[in-house]
């Protein structure tokens, strides 16, 4: 058994290891402007600051915009940024706008990249009707979503020969792509996608769950809500590969398993009945939420 010194060393390398990555020629790592001021406005919990904020961009506005149309009926009906703000509240509506601002590392004219976009986006929308039948997590569960599928983003714009190898050697041995990521970087795409989180000032509560969705079961420190955000987020990427919408799948069960019976939804303690409506629902409700996001709309992956 590793000691705890040995353990922190090799976190810490880690850490270094991921820090050089964002360092590494992928500028927009660094929050955007306009991302900054979202975390500013919701730091500073002021609704017509995060409203300019949101607005000073007219692209990723529409996104916003989109993410709340999708939502009509739950929070009521709304198209403008302002209404969109007032029925969310700054702190989620906050973490949603910055999220979409990941598109920054997809390449418009790149299939593969497009894809994988659309893929972040499924996680993301998936995740949301977890939450909403969960009745937890709401207000995080969709940036963090886009923020388990941006590590891979990221590599690929940053390594994409490497990347593309960790893919075909991962679907030759039929092996995750954590595990040949760990192999080929010494990290892997979630611990990519929880520091870029952590550069973009959102919240911890995301940034780990983010972390650990591949890895729920096997740190026994973790604090229990953020391991059962991350089983969620676990279901939610595994639903967005089998529905086909992944071009970097990372199923740990086959492709025609049942999630319901996985450990991630056993340890949400949701009855299989349950879960098995709750994944219907998501699979119906994805595709329908996908197509109002033109981004996504565009991305060759059906």
């Amino acid at each position: 058994m590793k000691s705890d010194s040995r353990r922190a060393q090799e976190l810490a390398r880690k850490r270094e290891q991921v820090e050089a990555l964002v360092a590494h020629g992928v500028e927009i790592c660094e929050a955007p402007s306009e991302v900054a001021n979202i975390a500013a406005a919701v730091e500073n919990n002021d609704d017509a600051e995060l409203i300019a904020a949101i607005e000073s961009n007219d692209a990723r506005a529409g996104d916003f915009i989109a993410y709340a149309i999708s939502l009509s009926g739950e929070h009521g009906s709304f198209d403008t940024v302002p209404a969109a703000v007032g029925a969310l509240g700054c702190s989620s509506a906050g973490t949603v706008a910055a999220s979409l601002y990941a598109i920054n590392f997809v390449d418009p004219d790149d299939d593969f990249s497009m894809g994988l976009w659309k893929q972040a986006l499924a996680t993301a929308i998936s995740a949301q009707v977890f939450a909403n039948a969960y009745g937890r997590f709401k207000d995080s569960a969709f940036a963090a979503g886009v923020f388990c599928e941006v590590g891979r983003i990221a590599l690929n714009r940053a390594f994409p020969e490497a990347y593309q190898r960790v893919l075909k050697r991962a679907t030759a041995a039929g092996h995750s792509t954590t595990k040949v990521e760990l192999t080929e970087f010494g990290f892997t795409h979630t611990e990519v996608g929880a520091a870029i989180a952590k550069r973009w000032r959102q919240p911890t509560f995301i940034s780990d769950g983010v972390h650990w969705h591949h890895a729920h079961e096997r740190n026994p420190y973790m604090d229990m809500e953020v391991k059962n955000f991350a089983r969620m987020l676990h279901l939610s990427e595994n639903l967005a590969s089998q529905m086909g919408i992944a071009l970097a799948p990372d199923l740990l069960v086959g492709e025609d398993a049942d999630l319901a019976r996985t450990d991630a939804a056993q340890g949400l303690r949701i009855s299989t009945g349950h879960i098995r409506v709750v994944l219907t629902a998501a699979s119906e409700e994805c595709r329908a939420r996908l197509r109002l996001f033109p981004h996504a709309d565009a991305a060759p992956v059906d």
